[in-house]
């Protein structure tokens, strides 16, 4: 149904406005994008309505769009699929903050763990992914802005888990940023390569 929709929307656009010389299939792909985004986004809304988490569902947006956006990572074939992903997605992230935070972990576990993930995701990021690739200029500001917002999570993160105890919503945040990294590593273990910015 989404498909026919954005078929034919896509259709429309393409066939008005031929003059721009945008294909059929980047119109489709931007509406399949935009129109999978808001549906993930509105399920996943729900969900954490009905689960009384709301705030995390709108903090898990807040950090996981900007850094899936600039660093790249796994991207489903189809958008049933990547809707299928993303909601595996949200909720492995807050089951297991939410298991996580019953054991107490010290804080030292939980700064290994975040520093890890920050200094992958910077090593790492961006990756090319055939199903949402970029120019090499597009790469170098993604890599600049991946570079900026881990850095400010990474920084407030060790300085909150060092003036406070760890909590679950500092544990829900690391293990979002944890995420990304999976994302990372899936592209790469699919045969994908990092992105050459610096040739």
């Amino acid at each position: 149904m989404v498909d026919n929709l954005c078929n034919k929307i896509a259709t429309f656009f393409a066939s008005k406005h031929n003059k721009r010389n945008i294909s059929f299939e980047v119109y489709r792909y931007g509406l399949q994008l935009i129109m999978s985004s808001i549906g993930i986004m509105l399920f996943i809304i729900c969900i954490s309505c009905i689960f009384d988490t709301f705030i995390m569902g709108l903090l898990y947006f807040v950090i996981y769009i900007p850094l899936k956006v600039t660093c790249g990572g796994y991207h489903a074939k189809t958008v049933i699929k990547c809707f299928v992903a993303s909601v595996i997605n949200y909720f492995s992230v807050m089951i297991l903050a939410k298991w996580l935070s019953t054991l107490y972990l010290p804080i030292w576990v939980w700064l290994c763990i975040l520093g890890f993930n920050i200094i992958f995701i910077a090593v790492s990021a961006p990756v090319k992914n055939k199903k949402h690739n970029v120019g090499k200029s597009v790469a170098k500001k993604n890599k600049k802005y991946s570079l900026i917002i881990i850095g400010i999570l990474g920084t407030a993160l060790i300085i909150t888990y060092l003036t406070i105890e760890p909590m679950y919503i500092l544990n829900y945040i690391v293990l979002t940023i944890a995420s990304i990294a999976i994302g990372i590593l899936l592209t790469n273990k699919g045969g994908k390569k990092h992105v050459r910015i610096f040739d």
